[in-house]
């Protein structure tokens, strides 16, 4: 039936995206198209993650238009493939207009598109950094802060979103400030530089480590 076979088709194009295969997964994905087979949601989710594998931001915001062209609306997955090809090609506007298209469409941005985002953005600190706070308002990431005593641990962040987290928390006055990076070396670098930066604005002590002691 023509279901079975979407099915087969998903399925090949999700363990290709799985086992970093993404060319042979834009392959399978491009054969559905010629021999008519329509997509369904997972088909497109499947290639939208296959594009952002390869880098294909272009092609990864052309099948959210193609997936509404065949009356199917784009889900939380595929805008969060879509939104992370576009960081990976440098498409910080993009990444932006696509998380705005979501909440536009009734689909609320989790902690994933946040992050995307974010990374999208990462080489203009105000706008990751007005991000981060939108995304600590929406719900996330807000465990990465525990007020008595102060602390952030970033361990469980991308860089960009700890560096991000970093930023905001150092824009106001902090007594006493511990910052947990974890063993990452080039994060706990760039927060260091961020750290010494800054410390004549703060009237207490940060302290950076790689551990909870």
């Amino acid at each position: 039936t023509v279901r079975s076979d979407v099915a087969l088709y998903n399925a090949a194009i999700t363990a290709c995206v799985k086992a970093g295969q993404w060319e042979e997964a834009v392959d399978i994905y491009d054969r559905t198209r010629q021999k008519g087979i329509k997509p369904d949601v997972v088909t497109y989710g499947v290639a939208v993650a296959a594009f952002a594998k390869g880098g294909q931001w272009e092609r990864a915001v052309d099948l959210l238009e193609d997936m509404r062209k065949d009356h199917i609306e784009p889900n939380i997955n595929a805008y969060n493939a879509a939104i992370s090809a576009c960081d990976k090609g440098g498409e910080w506007e993009r990444a932006m207009a696509l998380l705005d298209d979501m909440r536009q469409n009734g689909i609320e941005p989790d902690d994933i598109s946040y992050s995307s985002a974010i990374s999208a953005c990462d080489e203009d600190p105000e706008r990751s950094s007005e991000l981060f706070m939108r995304a600590v308002g929406a719900g996330y990431f807000d465990a990465v802060w525990t007020d008595v005593p102060r602390r952030m641990d970033l361990r469980n962040l991308t860089a960009p979103v700890a560096r991000s987290a970093v930023r905001c928390a150092l824009a106001q006055p902090y007594e006493d400030l511990t910052i947990t990076t974890g063993a990452a070396g080039t994060l706990r670098s760039s927060i260091l530089a961020m750290v010494t930066n800054c410390t004549e604005n703060q009237p207490g002590v940060i302290r950076v480590t790689n551990d909870d002691h």
